[in-house]
């Protein structure tokens, strides 16, 4: 039976073995962004060239530029490795990831090299060629041979490093030796003479500036946080004083809420009382208005109005008399009188509305 293997290191059909190396291709892609080319420090190099000269480079990004009064500032040191000792190749290669392109570069060098794989040393750099393309410079030589070179510069008085450190060995480009003092060069630095001390302090300079550049940022961050943060603590401490002064003072409001609420409950009876018609002064008015020939057989009040209704000799005299009276109004017959054959006075109905100022339950100086 078949065994199958499972990887630990996939995670739905992703292996995360690679992620640290994409991690660092995205990184060294981003830092190469104009915007960010600022951050990778440079390093001062000292370079003794084959003529004996010794000039200060400024190298960055791969890229060296003279700085002829910057010798004293040089901190790493690189000897200059003759053409005519390396063999040269040219590559074109699509645009990989730096690792992917070292890796097509080894595999190169290790089909076209004449010496024994213990002894070649190779270095190459990459320019930018058509879009998707890079051309890739390769030199390649033996190991003996560096070590030839580096012992001929210490005989002639070439340094041969600071502190037991190795120089770094460079090969610089076609023709650079012959168009005078170049003040731009890209060189090919050969791996495992040096450069690990460069490349390890450019790297420390470049945490350090991404660290400060990130301090700055959130700095920046909290000052344009900050005030947000107090306004909402202010809100909020505010909120909690309101709170506060609300547990406080709501058995007032409470007791204030009733009061209202009896007074409009005073207001609401004041006004229907107010409608309503104090008998004994209507009684009274009726009594004197209302002829002797005349009687009432029921007396009916519905709120400010009174509905009377009775027997009376001449009606429409009747109605004239009442309408005259003070605090009466709109006294009317709602049905005609009615005189039957054989009676001698007639029959009547008879509304009229009071004024409740006068003959009210809460008139000002009356009875009730």
């Amino acid at each position: 039976m078949a065994s199958s293997e499972i990887s630990h290191t996939r995670l739905f059909g992703l292996d995360l073995a690679k992620w640290p190396g994409q991690w660092r291709a995205a990184a060294a892609l981003a830092l190469n962004w104009p915007a960010f080319r600022a951050l990778t420090p440079p390093a001062w190099v000292a370079l003794r060239q084959l003529d004996g000269r010794v000039s200060t480079w400024r190298l960055s990004h791969g890229e060296a530029s003279l700085a002829p009064d910057a010798k004293a500032t040089a901190r790493f040191q690189a000897v200059e490795l003759a053409r005519d000792e390396v063999l040269e190749r040219t590559l074109s290669l699509p645009a990989l990831a730096a690792a992917d392109l070292a890796e097509a570069v080894r595999l190169e060098v290790e089909a076209a090299t004449p010496f024994p794989p213990g002894q070649t040393v190779a270095g190459h750099r990459v320019e930018a060629a058509a879009p998707g393309q890079v051309r890739v410079d390769v030199a390649l030589t033996s190991r003996q041979r560096i070590e030839n070179a580096l012992l001929r510069h210490r005989q002639s008085g070439g340094a041969a490093g600071n502190a037991g450190h190795p120089p770094e060995v460079w090969v610089l480009p076609p023709g650079s030796a012959n168009r005078g003092e170049p003040s731009h060069l890209r060189p090919i630095v050969m791996p495992g003479y040096g450069e690990d001390r460069r490349t390890k302090a450019v790297s420390q300079g470049l945490r350090g500036r991404v660290l400060l550049l990130a301090a700055v940022l959130l700095l920046g961050l909290a000052l344009a946080v900050t005030p947000m943060l107090l306004q909402r603590a202010r809100a909020l401490q505010a909120q909690r004083a309101f709170d506060a002064l609300n547990a406080q003072v709501a058995p007032q409001l409470k007791q204030r809420e009733a009061l209202h609420q009896q007074e409009a409950r005073l207001q609401s009876l004041q006004g229907l009382i107010g409608q309503q018609l104090a008998l004994v002064p209507v009684l009274g008015l009726l009594t004197q208005a209302v002829p002797d020939s005349a009687w009432l057989n029921s007396l009916r009040v519905e709120g400010g109005k009174v509905i009377a209704s009775g027997y009376a000799d001449d009606t429409a005299a009747l109605l004239q008399r009442l309408g005259a009276q003070p605090g009466v109004k709109s006294v009317r017959l709602p049905t005609p009188a009615v005189r039957h054959n054989s009676a001698t006075k007639e029959s009547f109905t008879i509304e009229m509305e009071f004024d409740p100022a006068r003959y009210g339950l809460t008139r000002k100086g009356g009875e009730s």
